[in-house]
């Protein structure tokens, strides 16, 4: 299944749940509100490829733990394959010149993504100043000590994740 210009919204509530809020597949800009959780989506995708490309997402937590994220040029291809699910996302990060690759590679049952074993890997390239800004504004990730004149960074991360929870980074 492929898909393009798809415009997305990802919200997760205070119960720690995954759901797609809003989306639009069409050039006239109908949107349809699902409420429906990710893990409805996940399954109607089992044992296919899914491909979305040229599309953006728009990322919301209701709990406030985590800033609004909004994802451009997303290329994201998803593998499922019985237990094995395996997504890669290649997008650029808040309307910056920073990009994002992001590698999931998980194995659980389909529908149970609490109970999902596996490892993520995180490449973010070209962070810059202003992009770090924005994401430092939230309770969370603040640095009210600390001015920075000018920074750019790339970095890679790895983690592990066991029944749904994080383990370990590195």
């Amino acid at each position: 299944i492929a898909v393009s210009g798809v415009h997305l919204t990802v919200q997760r509530n205070k119960n720690n749940e995954l759901f797609i809020a809003d989306f639009q597949l069409d050039e006239q800009g109908n949107k349809k509100n699902s409420g429906s959780s990710i893990e409805t989506y996940l399954q109607l995708f089992n044992k296919t490829t899914f491909i979305m490309k040229n599309s953006e997402l728009l990322f919301s937590d209701d709990s406030a733990e985590f800033p609004s994220l909004y994802f451009s040029d997303i290329d994201l291809q998803i593998k499922n394959r019985d237990s094995r699910h395996q997504i890669s996302l290649l997008a650029k990060l808040n309307n910056s010149d920073t990009q994002l690759d992001l590698r999931f590679d998980f194995r659980g049952a389909i529908h149970k993504l609490k109970n999902w074993d596996g490892k993520i890997y995180c490449a973010i390239n070209d962070l810059n100043q202003n992009t770090l800004l924005q994401l430092f504004q939230q309770k969370q990730l603040q640095i009210e000590y600390f001015k920075i004149n000018k920074m750019q960074a790339d970095t890679k991360i790895w983690s592990n994740i066991r029944q749904g929870r994080l383990q370990s980074i590195f």
